[in-house]
Parts: structure tokens; C-alpha cells; sequence
């Protein structure tokens, strides 16, 4: 059985791990991959990527960053608080802002102006469509699978969650598409971290398809809502019935190249790990496949993690790794914190 230690310090190793492999190629195509690297199964070089030229080997963007800073604020709150996570997000924005998408950099200098965040987000329905918050949803996840073990309450995850990934999920991106993005993900890596049988997809669709549903249920007012694209939750789905039919051509046909937009990027992602849920090589072939690559490392690296335990990666991965330490440290604080053996 795999510690629940084990599995959260995977989580955070796999978030970064998928994050620095992917970085090197993102938004590079699968075909310009094969070309440039052949298969993704190492650190490469950003020499050839025109925002991280000049960047080290192994070193992460901002979907490990923001990560981070959820994961800090859980540890300095021993709790979920809002004003705690914006000023960590805050913080964040200081060091860089390289990589970060435009709903969550305008929304976060608008919290380092002074705005909070339950106004922060920007309206509109070109913004709040990508998975800026999908993809650092995963603290918020174990913190609930933590507290209901401790509880023996497995219901405390349904009870409790829904009115904080709303705000949560508003702080930066005030559409509905990726509040559904983030519920799916956040209950992907909730039934990974609490899983310790035999893996079960058809267990995971159903908690996934249902937090794909979530819609606005309170302040309608406030919500921008894309409905001409809101199509995850039959993505989510079609994929859980179907994808062992799929091929990899399939999926990155079906889901425009696996790209950062919600609806694209999170069916993508979750493909590939359930194809291979107990292997690296679906962190390989995810960041191999173009598109988001290092946003569908950094969840399927997480998931992997989760599921796993951190003896899922090779040993090289983690040393290879620019902020292992920190990685390290950030995983143990954590459990610490909140009373994991």
C-alpha cells in the first residue's frame, strides 16, 4: 500500500517533473517535436522556444509556481483561505510572470492593486477559458482527501467543496467552462490521492463527469458564462466511455492539438494518464504529443504522482529536477502541517 505521504509528495514531484518536461516544447506541435527532440523523456534544452530561451535545464514554469503558491498558503493557513491564497498569488507575480496566461496575470495585478479577489477576474467572454486554474488545483485536493481520512467522513469532499472552488476558481477566471475544468481535475487528483486498490476508471469517470457539470449556483450576476463553447462535460464523457478506442492521432485531432484551452486540454491530458495510469510513459507520450505541453505534464506528472506514490519517477527526473529541494521541502511541510504520517 502506498503511504498517503508517498502519494502527495508525488503529486507535487509529478506536477513539476511533467511542468520542466514539457516547457522546453510548448505550443510546438507533435510533428515539430519528432523533429526537434524525437519522444520527450528528458530535461531539453529551451534554446529552440521563444520565451525560455536562456533558461536552465530542468526548471519549471508557472503552472508549478502557481501550485506552490497554493500549496503555501494551505500550510500558512493550516486551512483553505482566500485572502491567503491572493497573496500568495501576489507574491508569485513578483518574482515572474513569464508563462502565465492573460486571465490569471491581469487578474492577479488587479489583486496587487488592491482589488480583492472576489472582484479580481476580468469579464468577458475571451477570458477565463484556459486551464490556468485546473492546473493548480491539486493542493486544494488533498487537503479535502487529508481532512476526510481524518474524519472518516467521505462525504466532507461533496459537502464542503463546490462554494470553494467557485471562489476559487473566480479569483482569476470568471467563466463557468473553466470552473467545470477545475472541478473535473480536482476530482481526478482527489480519487487518485484516496485510491489504494486496483485502479478504476469507471470510479474516476463518475466522480470526474459529475464535478464536469458544476455550473454557477450562487451570484449569476457576477458570471460570464461562454456557452457557444461549453462543451467539456459531454468531452468528459465521450472520453471516459470511449477512450480505448481512441488512438493518439485520434486525440489530437479530436481535441485541436491538446492546446490550453479547457475544453482541449483537460480530456487531452486525461487520456493519455488513463491510458497508462501505473507508467511514466504516459507523462511521455503527453509531452511528447504537443500542445499545452507543459500545463498536460504538469497534470498528468501530478496525477501519476498521486496515484503512485513519488517512486513512480526515475530517480534521474527528480535530481534533474532545478527545485527538487524545494519540492521536497514543500511536500513535507505540507503533511506536516496537516497531520500526515
Amino acid at each position: 500500500m502506498t503511504s498517503l505521504r508517498s502519494k502527495i509528495t508525488g503529486m507535487f514531484f509529478g506536477v513539476a517533473i511533467g511542468d520542466a518536461l514539457g516547457k522546453p516544447v510548448e505550443t510546438f506541435s507533435k510533428s515539430k517535436i519528432d523533429k526537434t527532440f524525437g519522444r520527450i523523456t528528458k530535461y531539453e534544452s529551451s534554446k529552440y522556444h521563444k520565451w525560455f530561451d536562456g533558461d536552465e535545464i530542468g526548471t519549471i514554469t508557472d503552472d508549478t509556481q502557481l501550485t506552490i503558491a497554493v500549496a503555501e498558503s494551505i500550510i500558512e493557513s493550516n486551512g483553505l483561505n482566500m485572502d491567503s491564497i491572493a497573496k500568495w498569488h501576489v507574491d508569485a507575480l513578483s518574482v515572474t510572470d513569464a508563462g502565465w496566461g492573460n486571465s490569471t496575470r491581469l487578474a492577479v495585478k488587479n489583486l496587487q492593486s488592491g482589488i480583492n479577489w472576489s472582484n479580481s477576474a476580468i469579464k468577458g467572454e475571451n477570458y477565463g477559458v484556459g486551464n490556468g486554474v485546473a492546473m493548480k488545483v491539486s493542493p486544494i485536493s488533498a487537503y479535502y482527501v487529508i481532512k476526510s481520512i481524518q474524519k472518516n467522513d467521505y462525504n466532507l469532499i461533496l459537502d464542503n467543496v463546490t462554494d470553494f472552488l467557485v471562489k476559487f476558481n473566480n479569483m482569476t477566471h470568471l467563466n463557468h467552462v473553466s470552473l467545470k475544468s477545475t472541478g473535473t481535475m480536482f476530482s481526478a487528483f482527489s480519487y487518485c490521492l484516496a485510491e489504494n486498490n486496483e485502479f478504476n476508471p469507471h470510479l474516476m469517470s463518475e466522480s470526474c463527469f459529475l464535478y464536469s457539470c458544476l455550473n454557477q449556483h450562487k451570484s449569476n450576476d457576477n458570471y460570464e458564462l461562454s456557452l457557444s463553447k461549453d462543451n467539456l462535460s459531454s468531452r468528459i464523457y465521450d472520453l471516459f466511455k470511449n477512450y480505448k478506442a481512441y488512438s493518439e492521432s485520434d486525440i489530437i485531432e479530436k481535441y485541436n492539438g491538446g492546446g490550453c484551452y479547457c475544453y482541449d486540454s483537460i480530456p487531452f491530458s486525461l487520456y493519455f494518464f488513463l491510458k497508462n495510469p501505473n507508467s511514466i510513459d504516459s507523462l511521455f507520450e503527453v509531452v511528447s504529443s504537443g500542445g499545452d505541453t507543459d500545463s498536460n505534464g504538469s497534470m498528468v506528472g501530478g496525477l501519476l504522482g498521486a496515484l503512485n506514490g513519488v517512486e513512480i519517477f526515475p530517480q534521474y527526473l527528480i535530481d534533474g529536477l532545478k527545485d527538487k529541494e524545494q519540492i521536497y521541502s514543500l511536500a513535507n511541510r505540507f503533511c506536516d502541517v496537516l497531520g500526515v504520517d
